[in-house]
């Protein structure tokens, strides 16, 4: 996002930023009186969020500890989420890197579709079985393409 940060101005001690859509500053920090969570203003995108800092689980954090991901589970299918949030909810965008979601949820996504894909290969191979490479290229080539085909649409 290449917005300018909007005006800002102290007011008792607290900084505040302007809003347009609301033609009022507002604070940099709230606190929720019910619950006493904080919530840190995200001056570019003008939107507030918890203050605490997001906390990954062991999963994640062993997702994220994979340097060879891409070599083992592929990146195809996290792509396609990533340029699926871009265009759908363009909002949303700046806040995951910033909580390392942007890069866990595609590697989670490209993981389970590894698995999928996995077993959609069986099970494609047992209902129609592989020709001969050798003795029909042409029918080879036809199984190949509808194989990777149907898998990919059923993962998607």
């Amino acid at each position: 996002m290449s917005e300018e940060i909007p005006e800002t101005k102290e007011i008792d001690g607290v900084l505040h930023y302007y809003s347009a859509d609301l033609d009022e500053f507002v604070p940099e920090i709230k606190v929720h009186e019910a619950t006493g969570v904080r919530y840190q203003l995200d001056a570019e995108l003008m939107l507030y969020f918890e203050d605490e800092p997001y906390e990954l689980t062991d999963e994640e954090k062993e997702i994220m500890a994979l340097s060879d991901h891409a070599d083992t589970y592929g990146t195809k299918y996290g792509k396609r989420w990533q340029k699926h949030i871009k265009e759908i909810y363009p909002a949303e965008t700046g806040v995951l890197p910033a909580r390392e979601l942007w890069e866990v949820i595609p590697r989670k996504i490209d993981r389970e579709a590894a698995e999928m894909k996995r077993i959609l290969d069986q099970n494609y191979r047992l209902t129609y079985p592989k020709p001969d490479q050798k003795s029909d290229w042409m029918a080879y080539v036809h199984w190949s393409e509808a194989k990777a085909a149907e898998i990919d649409s059923e993962i998607i």
